[in-house]
């Protein structure tokens, strides 16, 4: 049996159609391929830049800090023993030899932040926590913070480290009253402030 001319026509749209599907679906294929490849390789890349900066942030000097591993941060090594007066947040207070130690290691996070920064291109957060002692103080959440602000203040009085330095760091101030999760069973010895040091995420972690 002959086939007439416009049916001859339409198989042969239908099976241009069905090839130019078939290609358009290939592209398809390839591009989402590429794409998958390329959000792998910028995640894995990431990753090790992560990993290069908590690896870095380890070199801080270990005379005056220590690595937290219940909370994965470097904390003050001999916070413990820097306290204010009962319902105090003046910086005399604290005897003159934890004073000059302030100031070293006010120092030290400074240096650290200029020489990490060289190396990762990150930022960190520097992290004053204020505290007080459970007692019947009605401020203590006050008290906490103006403890942590005055060693912020003692800091900038002394010309070591200031609140902010563009691309380096950022000195966060908070103040947590008897509510932190680290905090000393002497109550006496809760009268004081927690330093810790943070990897700050920003455009060396998520930039593809």
């Amino acid at each position: 049996m002959k086939t007439n001319g416009k049916e001859g026509l339409f198989w042969t749209s239908y099976s241009d159609l069905m090839t130019t599907l078939f290609f358009v679906m290939l592209v398809l294929f390839v591009l989402a391929l590429a794409l998958l490849h390329n959000k792998v390789r910028v995640t894995n890349e990431k990753l090790e830049k992560i990993e290069e900066v908590y690896k870095v942030i380890e070199s801080i000097d270990p005379e005056y800090f220590v690595y937290d591993s219940d909370f994965k941060r470097f904390k003050l090594r001999h916070q413990a023993n820097i306290k204010f007066d009962t319902g105090s947040d003046n910086i005399d207070d604290i005897k003159l030899t934890e004073q000059t130690e302030l100031r070293r290691v006010g120092k030290a996070i400074r240096e650290f932040a200029i020489a990490a920064n060289q190396k990762t291109n990150a930022e960190y957060f520097v992290v004053i926590e204020g505290q007080s002692s459970k007692d019947n103080y009605a401020q203590n959440d006050e008290l906490s913070y103006r403890r942590a602000l005055s060693l912020m203040k003692f800091w900038e009085k002394n010309e070591v480290l200031y609140q902010h330095e563009q691309g380096l760091y950022e000195v966060l101030i908070a103040g947590s009253g008897c509510r932190s999760n680290y905090r000393e069973s002497d109550e006496s010895k809760n009268q004081r402030f927690v330093i810790y040091i943070i990897p700050k995420p920003g455009e060396w972690a998520v930039s593809d």
